[in-house]
């Protein structure tokens, strides 16, 4: 029985000390392996860059119905050259004025399978940089029972500039956090890992067909005044970073 119960202890170290692995070392170094992973500090940064919107793109829709499919499409397609023709015209170029794919949408009666009707709507992009471009893209909306406006959104043509800048501010914000936690801890950091972020909060939002006509006559008034009528409104670029940061 004593014979039995010394094998299976026998057996149960050899077991033990093939799962453990041996550690060896000068105090200093067991003490580091024993506290495990470093500890980390976090720290995050911020950076924000105000700019003028140098152009808007106005984005419209242009519905047309007939009782054949094909004749809704044609109509629809006359619309949209009459729309790129009086816009030519003001001056904006052929690659400012896009077309998306249009959808189709039948109608039926009580009675019947067959469609008595089809609707067809086209997304029409405008990108516009002056006052004079503005007010002929407002004026299609008046003119014409067919176009809708859909939207306006508002951008920068250095964006990347700007987008730079709110991220340079962000890991200023950042490091002087940093500097902060070493003299106040009397401790020094080390960077492990960086995370960036940055997003333009521009005044994207729909509008109305009134609105956009009054911001057309609004930017015309302010350019014959002297030029302020160069900017659509101001953007803002938001910058975060993430700092992981290992004490030393």
């Amino acid at each position: 029985m004593k014979h039995r119960l010394f094998l299976i202890f026998l057996a149960a170290y050899s077991a033990a000390s093939v799962a453990e692995p041996e550690l060896k070392g000068t105090p200093g170094e067991l003490s580091s392996y024993l506290s495990g992973v470093p500890e980390k500090v976090f720290i995050s940064g911020y950076g924000e860059i105000k700019a003028n919107a140098d152009k808007a793109v106005i984005t419209l829709v242009v519905k047309t119905e007939d009782s054949k499919l094909s004749g809704a499409i044609k109509k629809n397609k006359e619309v949209r050259n009459t729309i790129r023709n009086v816009l030519k015209q003001k001056g904006i170029k052929p690659e400012y004025i896009k077309d998306s794919k249009f959808s189709s949408t039948p109608e039926y009666g009580f009675f019947g399978d067959k469609p008595n009707n089809y609707k067809v709507n086209n997304i029409v992009s405008i990108e516009i940089h002056t006052g004079e471009e503005l007010e002929a893209a407002s004026s299609l909306v008046d003119e014409y029972a067919s176009v809708s406006l859909v939207s306006t959104r508002f951008e920068q043509s250095d964006k990347q500039k700007y987008e730079n800048s709110a991220l340079q501010k962000a890991i200023e914000n950042a490091n002087a956090k940093k500097a902060v936690y070493e003299k106040t801890l009397n401790i020094r950091l080390k960077l492990v890992n960086l995370s960036e972020q940055v997003i333009q909060a521009a005044p994207q939002h729909r509008l109305r067909e009134a609105k956009l006509k009054a911001m057309s006559a609004s930017y015309e008034m302010e350019d014959s005044m002297g030029g302020a009528g160069q900017s659509f409104g101001e953007l803002t670029y938001i910058s975060n970073v993430n700092l992981t940061l290992r004490i030393e």
